[in-house]
């Protein structure tokens, strides 16, 4: 037993050390400051050694995950679902969401018999899944799309079809993100930043070796700049008044918050002078992220969002993470409560050029990031650390 045991662990460190000695890491800038200087870079792993493969044609290398594509196109082009089905991995609900596409789309696979050709041109690592990129053809020399497809492996060997690039979680969207960079041969660096956290398909997940990484640094304030109900703002270090007059318009939005009550907030309209003196493209049909102090991500609609605002006593910025267009204040909100006061991280948007607030992602990538639950967990944590 004892023998076997040692044969079977080393058989997964084989594996292990095969797979990384494939590996390439590919560090991604995925927002920089208006200098250059990257301020936000994901880290992928990529297969180097990865060759191109039309996988309508039965893999020659003995790939299990290659194997899995080329018996799920067949099965498409044959529009055979029973096949698809069994192929699709029950874990991460790909089966279950398949189940229900065949049930509203019965002929999803119909278009599969037009393809000539479909190869996979590129391979990445995210935990336990293989990212192919596919490029589809209908003749030798036309491609008509390029697509992304997941494949879950245990060990390397029972590999699944997976559904993780399409199932709008928080992690996949992150990823697909960065993975849309790396094919759009965004500028890459060899160093990461000081602060960092990984990203998993589980969503739950901390450590994984082929985990995305994102890395981001963020520009401290040696003191916190409070903007306090019925005061200016203020900070405490000489050094860093003239932020100060940075965030005028910022200041000027909640001061004027404040002064409203609850019935004031519902009758705003766009022409007013809170919007139009504090707001660059201020739309009311846009829903404001909000995390709770347990880090639940919440939508707001204006008038909620408003009234959220207009409850706290105070909020601090602490630091600013900036990008080529934007940057984003990072603070603490308080919000009174029985027996004190409760603070919770929020971020707010300003337009570099204006320095008036803004609603719009100017980095769509990036805006995922900084408002996701993954980035207001390691912001708490670093506050937290840092005695804020």
């Amino acid at each position: 037993m004892v023998k076997i045991k040692l044969l079977l662990s080393t058989v997964l460190l084989l594996l292990s050390v095969n797979i990384l000695a494939k590996e390439t890491q590919q560090r991604l800038v995925i927002a920089e400051d208006k200098v250059g200087k990257p301020t936000v870079i994901g880290r992928l792993f990529i297969d180097n050694k990865f060759e191109i493969n039309n996988v309508l044609n039965t893999p020659s290398n003995g790939s299990a995950s290659l194997s899995l594509l080329h018996q799920y196109y067949v099965a498409g082009q044959k529009n055979d679902l029973t096949t698809i089905m069994q192929l699709s991995f029950t874990a991460d609900g790909t089966k279950k969401w398949m189940a229900k596409e065949l049930k509203n789309i019965p002929d999803k696979f119909y278009g599969f018999k037009k393809l000539k050709k479909v190869n996979a041109t590129k391979k990445y690592w995210w935990g336990d899944y293989q990212i192919f990129v596919v490029d589809w053809y209908i003749s030798n020399n036309r491609k008509v799309m390029s697509w992304y497809e997941a494949v879950h492996c245990e060990n390397q060997a029972r590999c699944l079809l997976s559904n993780l690039i399409l199932n709008g979680t928080e992690s996949s969207s992150i990823f697909s993100d960065t993975l849309t960079l790396a094919l759009k041969n965004t500028k890459t660096t060899k160093s990461d930043l000081k602060y960092k956290f990984n990203v998993l398909p589980n969503d739950g997940g901390s450590y994984h070796p082929q985990a995305l990484e994102i890395s981001f640094d963020i520009q401290w304030f040696k003191q916190p700049i409070l903007i306090a109900k019925n005061n200016q703002a203020s900070a405490k270090s000489n050094s860093e008044t003239s932020s100060v007059g940075e965030f005028s318009h910022f200041t000027n939005f909640l001061q004027s918050l404040w002064q409203l009550n609850y019935n004031d907030i519902f009758q705003l309209k766009l022409d007013s002078p809170i919007f139009k003196e504090s707001w660059q493209d201020f739309n009311p049909r846009k829903l404001f992220v909000v995390f709770s102090k347990n880090h639940e991500k919440k939508h707001y609609i204006t008038t909620a969002y408003f009234q959220h605002l207009a409850k706290m006593d105070s909020f601090k910025i602490l630091g600013v993470l900036h990008a080529k267009n934007e940057r984003y204040l990072i603070g603490q909100a308080s919000h009174p409560v029985t027996g004190g006061n409760s603070e919770k991280i929020m971020i707010f948007s300003l337009d570099n050029t204006s320095s008036l607030l803004i609603q719009a992602d100017q980095n769509s990538s990036l805006y995922n990031i900084i408002y996701s639950k993954m980035f207001n967990q390691k912001i708490t944590e670093i506050v937290s650390g840092r005695g804020r």
